[in-house]
């Protein structure tokens, strides 16, 4: 007798990690944010998707840290299709550029996943559907004519450079460039919007634990309740009831999006004793092939004396400090002068000197005043 059970991802997830399912079969709803690394080391694609980094992103799945056996993958094709024989000359392509590489590498490792990502989704997506009009005597020539260069650039002279450029890198002088934040950064962010959405977060011996808002109920995205969450990697690692939470986690994905949803632009806030002005950076011009497109940043004080903040440090900044008053403001008119010159320091200080924007284009997010200060 064959039973059926409704269940969301993550309660799927958890009983197959527990041993009360044996098999678990799976949409592409599984191919990430999921962790399934305790119990399992075998995995069957039955389909072939067209972006090979789909794949690797399923198998990332298995092969993450806790894992104790070889993991063992098996993809299920059909040889007389186009899809199949097109695979078959996209993995000789890369065997190619991986031993072409290693021959130069002290430490060969795999750069299939770097060159894959170099050519992104729209070029493997034209690949497939122009290669389906091939007949199959040509489909080789066609392939190695289209296949020369990966996303614009020849891939093993990027990756060549790329790799000798990390070699050659000197991170002690560029410390002040990397970030200094992690997953823990994004608690007091979790538990605010939680809070902003009428939940209250507890964190006991094996995490934080929550029950997910009414409103947010009704998806199979989404449980009822969540317990034993972490930010902390260290702590999933030493304790197997941990569930490791950050970006791409569906609860806290309907935490980001609630949260810019509250049309809020004027706030006053405990923590600060200048105006803080958070604010988007984006190109208005497409098509220039630069890697940065649309970024927050943030400017802090007032006249020549303004600082600004990069995304990682307004987030700092933002985490230390506690709600103020509630209700609704109308900026007043120096308010309004005060945020316009910060504006207009924001974009000569930041945008055009240390960003590959041609033309940007900034838009005020949310605009923070010293609680009982009224400029």
């Amino acid at each position: 007798m064959e039973t059926v059970l409704s269940l969301s991802r993550d309660v799927a997830a958890d009983d197959f990690n527990a041993g009360r399912t044996r098999f678990l079969i799976s949409t592409e709803a599984g191919g990430e944010g999921i962790d399934l690394q305790e119990r399992c080391a075998v995995l069957v694609h039955i389909d072939m998707p067209w972006n090979p980094m789909r794949l690797h992103q399923r198998v990332g799945r298995l092969n993450r840290y806790g894992q104790k056996r070889a993991v063992s993958v098996f993809l299920l094709r059909n040889p007389q299709t186009v899809e199949a024989r097109i695979w078959s000359l996209l993995q000789e392509k890369l065997s190619r550029i991986q031993e072409t590489l290693s021959a130069s590498m002290d430490d060969p490792e795999d750069i299939s996943q770097l060159v894959i990502g170099m050519a992104g989704s729209q070029f493997f997506d034209d690949l497939y559907s122009q290669g389906a009009t091939r007949r199959s005597n040509g489909l080789a020539g066609w392939f190695d004519q289209n296949t020369q260069q990966f996303g614009g650039r020849d891939a093993v002279e990027t990756v060549r450079a790329m790799l000798g450029n990390v070699a050659r890198y000197d991170f002690q002088s560029a410390g002040a460039e990397i970030p200094k934040l992690d997953l823990p950064a994004l608690e007091p962010f979790f538990r605010n919007a939680m809070a902003l959405a009428g939940r209250r977060v507890t964190k006991g011996d094996e995490g934080l634990s929550v029950a997910t808002p009414e409103a947010w109920r009704g998806g199979v995205e989404l449980r009822d309740r969540y317990d034993a969450l972490t930010f902390d990697r260290f702590m999933r690692a030493d304790n197997a009831l941990a569930k490791l939470i950050g970006v791409g986690h569906p609860l806290l994905d309907r935490a980001i999006a609630h949260s810019m949803d509250q049309q809020v632009f004027l706030s006053r806030t405990r923590g600060i004793s200048a105006p803080l002005l958070v604010a988007q950076v984006e190109d208005e011009i497409t098509g220039t092939g630069a890697t940065v497109h649309r970024i927050v940043v943030g400017i802090e004080g007032s006249g020549d004396a303004a600082v600004a903040l990069r995304d990682w440090e307004l987030l700092v900044r933002l985490n230390s400090m506690e709600p103020g008053e509630n209700g609704s403001f109308s900026p007043t008119t120096a308010e309004r002068s005060t945020l316009d010159v910060l504006c207009k320091k924001l974009a000569a200080d930041v945008v055009v000197s240390g960003l590959p924007f041609r033309r940007p284009k900034l838009r005020r997010i949310i605009a923070l005043f010293p609680e009982g200060i009224t400029p």
